[in-house]
């Protein structure tokens, strides 16, 4: 949304933006998400959390994801997990 910013999260670029994903969701009822993608350790990551934060019910399918290295991804399921997202 702005190119001065990375979007590592669906729901916020780095610099804080939202870019309005929660509020559509939340607008047509939708109360829980499924995350696939590239990469587990970073975009999913980061998109899982905030989905999290913005109150929806998140699972994140690990065998749809791929991630950059094994100890950055065990990290990521972890702190995931912590954050309330199921990981199927």
């Amino acid at each position: 949304m702005h190119p001065e910013y990375d979007s590592y999260s669906g729901f916020a670029d780095d610099g804080g933006g939202l870019t309005g994903l929660a509020g559509y969701l939340t607008a047509n009822g939708i109360e829980a998400v499924d995350v696939v993608g590239i990469a587990t350790d970073y975009c999913v990551k980061a998109t899982a959390i905030d989905a999290v934060k913005a109150g929806l019910r998140t699972r994140v399918l690990a065998e749809a994801c791929a991630g950059v290295a094994k100890a950055t991804i065990t990290a990521a399921l972890e702190e995931m997990t912590n954050a309330g997202v199921t990981i199927a």
